[in-house]
């Protein structure tokens, strides 16, 4: 099961990318995430993020690619088993920036969880518009 939620950005690339990829402040913004611990550094190939959400354990997410400025690609993976592939895209769309999030689910029972993993995609694609859209003074004052 594969879904994905496109939002317009009215912000540059370059910022929309720096948002994205500051894995470990979403928790500030994003509402679906309540703490992100870096294992081994910044994002780059190979890194795990240890991600907290609402209501489950902590789970580790290990980056598998990445394209700075454009998007980059995890996996969480339990005892070996491959549970979700994630992606997170930015584009250039026409003054501003197309953000995209990907869940692709690998477990077959995933499907019953469907408008959970829609609304979870949903809600942060709002709250990276939000996060982009905040204006500079805010920004000084967190």
């Amino acid at each position: 099961m594969k879904l994905s939620r496109s939002i317009g950005i009215a912000a540059p690339p370059a910022l929309v990318w720096e948002r994205t990829a500051d894995v470990v402040a979403w928790p500030d913004w994003m509402p679906t995430v309540t703490r992100v611990r870096a294992l081994d550094g910044p994002l780059r190939p190979g890194a795990r993020f240890a991600v907290a959400q609402p209501m489950q354990r902590e789970a580790v997410w290990q980056v598998t690619r990445l394209e700075s400025g454009r998007l980059f690609e995890w996996e969480r993976r339990d005892g070996g088993r491959l549970l979700f592939t994630g992606t997170h895209a930015v584009e250039p769309e026409g003054t501003g920036t197309r953000a995209t999030t990907a869940l692709e689910a690998h477990a077959p029972s995933a499907a019953l969880l469907r408008p959970l993993f829609a609304w979870v995609l949903w809600t942060e694609a709002r709250a990276l518009r939000r996060r982009c859209l905040r204006p500079p003074a805010a920004e000084a004052q967190t």
